[in-house]
């Protein structure tokens, strides 16, 4: 039986309707193009065409017990061989175990320091004038100017309506303005409400009077959510110094303090102008906010805007600067292992005990070294990338995710290792995807991809895309420990080259196979003078 990879495009198109994974519709749409002028031009500005990345499936995974062809658009040559070959390797070992997490996205509402001198109270009453002694640690606070520190925190699941009852006004820039984290540390007591509760913390007192109309306020900007299994989870408070803190020199009729504001002394030291002072400092509300199956950029930004103006209206002596969702999301996390049994790695010249073992090293080394790290990365965004495209979902944005997860202490997001008898391995990264709305709901092809995967949910399709870059990085790390990564490119390399040259249909295998025959002369020229020697040769 002719294997799938050995088909032609059409021949892969008319397998697919007979196995009725297509029908003849969708074929349609992929033999032509599956994106019209109207469509387009409604996503992009400008619009004058369309950009056509490959579309080709990987065969041979085996996920959570479920067998899949998985899409991937990418024009990387061997990308999505690689994918389907390590896949069968752990197919007969047994497939993928994954597990995904969905808790929320972060939109972060964040206000500076004012610049007059009126403060405010937990409920509105303004009053007063900032002082060092407003900010956590006395004089020695602010020292380091790019600390963030949590000052309360609040579940909003169980909030009751009337919270704010009794709530007695609180100078936000009093000296009770600690740090605090919910739960943890000396004198927290958690409240019914959710709220974390430390003495003597006006931000606590702050978020205990508000939180139950933030709630409200975030149901209203977006009534349909929680229908759809979503909502506002939590909002937590964040003091962040200000990185750019720069020494000022003050007029002469005061001097500046951290928060910004003149300390009106009526005198005139001498030593006013050399002051060094802090232009503000950063009030940050953390919402998460769980978007349902969604990716929910659009409801998270939609929400966090309509929370920010009622916040700015409550705290006047800052200013507000940005209402947005933070594409760091470690709250949305996929997870994906596989073992595989060493004889299954085997090469013609390498035991599959010795190819497991380098694979371990190969996977130590690239935690170890930044330089390999950034490689080994790649080698898993190829996949990972192929298939989130492919779903119509936002791969700046599950990059953006994925590479702020790392750090020096922790370089990459696979780890492999070798019991004596199996390669073990796994990966854990942000996947902040979903499986409706946008692009996934307005690509007709993205839409095809979505049924060639039976229309996973959300959870489902973020372990399918984990399953897809472990198992890209696997055979990439396989090559390379082994015959190099060279061979396994070579022969899509040569297409190329051929099609470069300027090879159409029955040409382009013939000058493949001289190319290959010669490949010390493998040169886009010696590829040309061959292809035009192919055409003057008599039929």
């Amino acid at each position: 039986m002719t294997k799938f990879y050995e088909l032609s495009t059409d021949e892969r198109l008319s397998q697919l309707i007979s196995d009725r994974q297509l029908t003849a519709a969708d074929a349609a749409l992929l033999r032509h193009g599956g994106l019209n002028a109207d469509i387009a031009s409604r996503m992009v500005e400008n619009h004058i065409g369309d950009f056509p990345v490959p579309l080709g499936l990987a065969e041979h995974f085996l996920i959570d017990g479920e067998c899949y062809l998985i899409p991937m658009a990418t024009e990387e040559p061997s990308v999505i061989a690689a994918a389907s070959n390590a896949a069968q390797r752990i197919a007969r070992s047994g497939g993928f175990r994954t597990n995904s997490v969905r808790s929320g996205i972060t939109a972060q509402i964040v206000f500076r320091s004012g610049w007059s001198d009126g403060s405010v109270d937990a409920v509105g009453t303004a009053g007063g004038t900032h002082s060092d002694a407003g900010f956590a640690g006395g004089s020695d606070a602010g020292s380091d100017a790019s600390s963030s520190v949590m000052l309360a925190e609040a579940n909003v699941a169980g909030n009751a309506a009337g919270s704010c009852a009794g709530v007695a006004p609180v100078r936000l820039d009093s000296p009770r303005a600690t740090s605090c984290r919910a739960g943890k540390g000396d004198g927290h007591a958690q409240g019914a409400a959710g709220v974390c509760h430390m003495n003597n913390n006006p931000w606590d007192d702050f978020l205990h009077a508000h939180i139950a109309r933030i709630s409200e306020i975030a149901q209203q900007a977006h009534p349909t959510l929680a229908s759809h299994g979503g909502g506002l989870r939590s909002v937590s408070v964040r003091r962040t110094g200000d990185i750019g803190a720069v020494e000022q020199s003050a007029p002469d009729n005061g001097t500046l303090n951290r928060a910004g504001s003149y300390a009106r002394n009526g005198a005139k030291a001498a030593a006013a102008n050399s002051i060094r002072a802090y232009a503000g400092e950063f009030i940050e509300f953390d919402l998460l906010i769980d978007p349902g199956a969604a990716m929910g950029a659009n409801t998270v930004n939609t929400i966090a805007e309509a929370v920010s103006r009622y916040l700015a209206e409550q705290l006047h002596q800052y200013e507000l600067l940005m209402a947005i969702l933070s594409n760091c999301a470690p709250q949305q996390r996929a997870k994906a292992s596989a073992c595989i049994n060493a004889e299954l790695l085997a090469t013609k010249d390498m035991s599959g005990t010795r190819v497991a073992e380098r694979i371990a090293a190969a996977s130590r080394f690239a935690q170890a070294s930044g330089l390999r790290a950034a490689t080994h990365n790649k080698g898993i965004m190829n996949g990972i990338n192929a298939v989130v495209l492919a779903s119509g979902n936002d791969t700046r944005n599950v990059n953006a995710a994925a590479y702020a997860d790392l750090d020096d202490r922790r370089r990459t997001w696979t780890q492999w290792r070798f019991d004596g008898a199996q390669l073990i391995g796994e990966i854990d990264m942000p996947m902040p995807i979903g499986s409706v709305g946008g692009a996934i709901s307005t690509l007709p092809t993205a839409k095809l991809a979505m049924r060639l995967l039976r229309r996973p949910s959300a959870e489902a399709l973020m372990g399918i895309i984990a399953s897809v870059g472990l198992a890209s990085n696997l055979s990439a790390m396989r090559a390379l420990v082994t015959r190099g990564i060279q061979a396994g490119h070579m022969n899509l390399q040569l297409q190329s080259l051929a099609m470069m040259a300027g090879a159409q249909g029955d040409e382009t295998e013939k000058l493949v196979r001289w190319l290959r025959a010669n490949p010390s002369r493998a040169s886009f020229a010696a590829a040309q003078e061959q292809l035009r020697q192919l055409r003057d040769r008599p039929a």
